[in-house]
């Protein structure tokens, strides 16, 4: 039923799709009304389980954020438990984080499964990612927190991509959060999902971004540039630098002159791939860490290099320089497609060839503050609150919905105008 996502997601063949269809109305119907039966059945359990459901071999993303907010400020007879699919994954958090912990293909697992009413989690667009589990409404509200603003296309707006393929074993869920009112509507439409569904809260991973933002800076340390380029669909790992005029020594040289550091965070699906470049001032992170995690690096970068991917717009919570290398862009919107203007959303400056990367680093080293005005307008138009509470409103907003409660509709906007210019 499951897949080695690494390989798969790479190069999805057309065949996908009828197998997805065949196996849906087949395997997929049968499974959904074992879970449907084992859920009347345990209806009448006491249903006191929060459940943040970890898919994936990794312990990130806003499960966690929200999962640890509600261990620390549990003030319900609600349990936050972490539902972890990995062994090797539960191993390492079992005894290392607070609150319960559990696998999910275990007895404790299945127990847990069956006592929460409410569950969340970041990732797993495919039904087959929670395998052998169905997540039955209206007997569990499943809430999808997702992993970050989208910039390209996603889900059933995606061009050429999986996620388009596998549209009927694609999972279902009762809601999703997002930071503003364009992601609610892109949201809305990438997931085939009403606009009631989208709940505008911000994401917890980002609570910490504007509590940092407005806290003191550490500025007696060695700076760090951040560089975290994105995913690129059914094509080789990502190339780091692919200029013409792509000079390594001289970016160390230009690093050791202003006493900073390069971090290469590579995505979570291509973790595996070799190092392509070797320096005393240039190095790896791809660490899933236990403690700090990516709102954490985040937070320790002064500069970040990005492309396409999506962590730039939390970033900008920050209110710090970015650089963007946009060197296949027009490729890039033809295979995979962006959802916005890219020159019109991204605040910073863009890097074209190595000398012009080179150029753009020196001059956020030399002044930061350079393009401050441009990112706090974009800061404005992707995160409605900027308030750091968005833990606080998710939980309330889960517990509320599963209660019953309506909300009458959501304001188009809060804590910011939304500017024309995008």
């Amino acid at each position: 039923m499951g897949y080695k996502t690494i390989s798969w997601a790479k190069n999805v063949p057309q065949r996908m799709k009828w197998i997805g269809i065949l196996r849906h109305f087949t395997f997929g119907y049968l499974l959904r009304l074992v879970f449907v039966v084992l859920e009347a059945t345990c209806r009448h359990r006491k249903k006191n389980v929060l459940l943040f459901v970890l898919p994936y071999e990794e312990y990130d993303e806003n499960t966690r954020y929200l999962y640890e907010y509600a261990v620390k400020h549990r003030d319900t007879d609600l349990e936050p438990v972490l539902f972890v699919y990995h062994e090797a994954l539960y191993a390492r958090l079992r005894g290392r984080v607070a609150g319960r912990v559990v696998a999910a293909r275990s007895k404790d697992g299945m127990s847990a499964f069956f006592a929460s009413r409410i569950a969340f989690t970041s990732r797993g667009a495919m039904v087959n990612a929670f395998y052998p589990y169905v997540f039955v409404a209206p007997y569990k509200r499943f809430i999808n927190l997702w992993h970050g603003i989208p910039l390209k296309r996603i889900g059933f707006l995606a061009r050429n991509s999986w996620e388009s393929l596998m549209r009927a074993e694609a999972q279902r869920y009762s809601a999703m959060t997002v930071c503003s009112a364009p992601e609610q509507f892109t949201m809305a439409l990438s997931n085939n999902m009403s606009l009631d569904d989208i709940w505008i809260t911000n994401t917890p991973r980002n609570d910490l971004l504007f509590h940092t933002r407005s806290a003191e800076v550490e500025t007696a340390r060695r700076g760090v540039i951040l560089y975290a380029p994105t995913y690129r669909d059914g094509q080789a790992d990502t190339v780091l630098f692919p200029f013409a005029d792509t000079d390594i020594d001289a970016l160390a040289e230009l690093l050791r002159a202003h006493d900073f550091r390069l971090v290469v965070r590579r995505h979570v699906l291509e973790k595996h791939a070799a190092s392509q470049i070797v320096s005393d001032v240039i190095s790896y992170d791809d660490r899933d860490d236990v403690q700090g995690g990516l709102a954490g690096k985040l937070c320790a970068a002064d500069i970040l290099v990005t492309d396409y991917s999506s962590i730039y717009l939390d970033y900008l919570a920050l209110d710090r320089p970015i650089v963007f290398l946009p060197y296949d862009k027009q490729a890039y919107e033809v295979k995979r497609g962006l959802m916005y203007d890219y020159d019109a959303v991204t605040p910073g400056i863009k890097a074209h060839t190595f000398a012009e990367f080179l150029t753009a680093l020196r001059t956020y080293m030399t002044d930061p503050r350079t393009d401050a005005t441009a990112r706090r307008d974009a800061s404005r138009f992707f995160h409605a609150q900027q308030d750091g509470n968005a833990c606080q409103r998710v939980l309330t907003r889960a517990i509320e919905a599963y209660a019953g409660v309506r909300h009458a509709g959501q304001p188009i906007a809060t804590a910011g105008a939304q500017h024309d210019t995008y």
